[in-house]
């Protein structure tokens, strides 16, 4: 059969969504065939070393292909690899590749430098990581992330001074740098300064508008200052957003019930029941607090509905139970 132009393109959607959606043999299918085409498309090459290493682990196989490559395609095929490993949560990976390629293999490269310290840094190599910041500093003086990770280094080995000092820094070299300047914000929290901490926060999340995960460590930071309202703000702005995942639904609704802010709460509990993947739990708690409320027929609702997808939910069953003795129904909650 005749090769067509737009069998390349969708090789490689094939190797990108393979990797978003956790299917790595698909994804090392999809990248092996544009490899196979076009030997020099970094992209390509990083994206199969990276399903290679999430499927069998074959570091010696990466190593071997990325040693035929030239000195600078091979750094961005590594560098391609590495942040598709990081993003799949397996920075060990990308130490283990680190480990096995020679010394220089990264020298200069400021960029890779921060994130394969980043990467040690995850894994409980502090020291490693922070001769790795300071090799970035050393090829790229004005490098923010690599001063703000090596201040973030500092602060967790105790030297909160040093550390600090080097997170300003890079908030002065890149005022556009929401990861820095939320770096410094829990730093500054925690030192006590609630008010610099939260105008940081903030500015971090004006910064990067789209992120509901910066948009949630605000309002994480703003309850561990006792800024509660603040909190509530946040919490529910991330929820309303569109698109929002169950995820960020349920943290935003555990913390407002936890503060029993309850009509908050309870405009984020049926947000996280009308979203996709919505379990027996979620509707328990919308109906805790329609009970917190005192609407004890809208809390039946929701507690018969827990059960119904889940009959073994002791909670649920429980809380229905209560329900109903509340409603003045006590023999119908007997069985229950």
């Amino acid at each position: 059969m005749a090769e067509r132009e737009n069998d390349w393109i969708v090789y490689g959607l094939a190797g990108d969504l393979g990797l978003r959606a956790g299917d790595f043999e698909l994804s090392r299918r999809g990248y092996e065939m544009v490899a196979a085409r076009f030997p020099e498309d970094a992209k390509a090459i990083g994206g199969l070393a990276a399903a290679t290493l999430l499927t069998d682990g074959a570091v010696g196989q990466v190593i071997h292909e990325f040693e035929s490559l030239s000195p600078r395609i091979r750094l961005r095929a590594w560098g391609e690899a590495m942040d598709q490993l990081m993003a799949a949560g397996r920075p060990d990976r990308v130490v283990a590749v680190d480990q096995a390629l020679p010394a220089e293999a990264l020298e200069g490269d400021a960029g890779l430098l921060v994130n394969l310290g980043v990467a040690y840094a995850t894994e409980g190599h502090p020291d490693t990581a922070r001769i790795l910041f300071e090799d970035a500093l050393g090829s790229d003086p004005g490098n923010a992330r690599a001063m703000a990770n090596l201040g973030v280094t500092f602060y967790k080995a105790g030297d909160q001074k040093k550390g600090l000092e080097w997170v300003r820094r890079a908030i002065a070299t890149d005022p556009t740098n929401a990861d820095s300047m939320i770096m410094g914000a829990e730093m500054i929290s925690e030192q006590g300064d609630c008010d610099e901490a939260l105008s940081l926060a903030i500015q971090a999340a004006a910064l990067r508008p789209l992120d509901a995960a910066l948009a949630l460590s605000v309002a994480s930071l703003a309850e561990s200052c006792g800024a509660v309202s603040e909190a509530i703000i946040w919490w529910r702005e991330v929820a309303e957003r569109p698109g929002a995942g169950l995820m960020a639904c349920r943290v935003a609704r555990d913390d407002l019930l936890q503060h029993e802010a309850w009509e908050p709460a309870l405009y984020l509990a049926q947000r996280c029941v009308e979203s996709a993947g919505a379990e027996s739990e979620d509707w328990r708690l919308l109906g805790v607090v329609y009970a917190r409320q005192e609407n004890f027929s809208q809390a039946e609702a929701a507690f018969r509905e827990a059960v119904a997808q889940d009959p073994e939910n002791p909670s649920a069953l429980f809380a229905l139970a209560q329900s109903l003795v509340q409603l003045g129904r006590v023999e119908e909650s007997l069985p229950w």
